[in-house]
């Protein structure tokens, strides 16, 4: 999927101030919430003794999110320290690596991708 495949736009959302959103192309929904929507039996699907800890509705918006990510530009990231809120460009799906579970981008990665772009 190419970045001219995504429209960008600036949003702003009730008591959470602004922020950029993308947004797919119609035709291209359908692929990616059958790639990338998983079901309850794969939140378990990680190493052995590894769980998503938190809902299915957490999972499928942290993974979203991280894969929008890649399409945007951003590599993998690793847990800063334990304890600490995990990036959604880290592989939460493998292992949290002591960070807590996390669905949606830090201001750091939504800076990452707006700064180019002027957004």
């Amino acid at each position: 999927m190419k970045t001219a495949d995504l429209q960008q736009r600036r949003g702003r959302r009730a008591g959470r101030g602004g922020g950029a959103t993308a947004i797919l192309r119609p035709d291209l929904t359908q692929m990616v919430c059958t790639t990338f929507l998983r079901d309850e039996a794969e939140l378990a699907a990680g190493p052995p003794g590894y769980r998503w800890p938190d809902t299915l509705t957490s999972y499928r918006t942290m993974e979203l999110n991280h894969e929008t990510g890649h399409w945007l530009g951003l590599g993998h990231r690793f847990c800063g320290a334990p304890g600490a809120v995990a990036s959604v460009m880290q592989q939460q799906s493998v292992s949290l690596q002591g960070c807590r579970a996390n669905a949606l981008p830090l201001p750091a990665e939504t800076a990452a991708v707006a700064a180019p772009r002027r957004l």
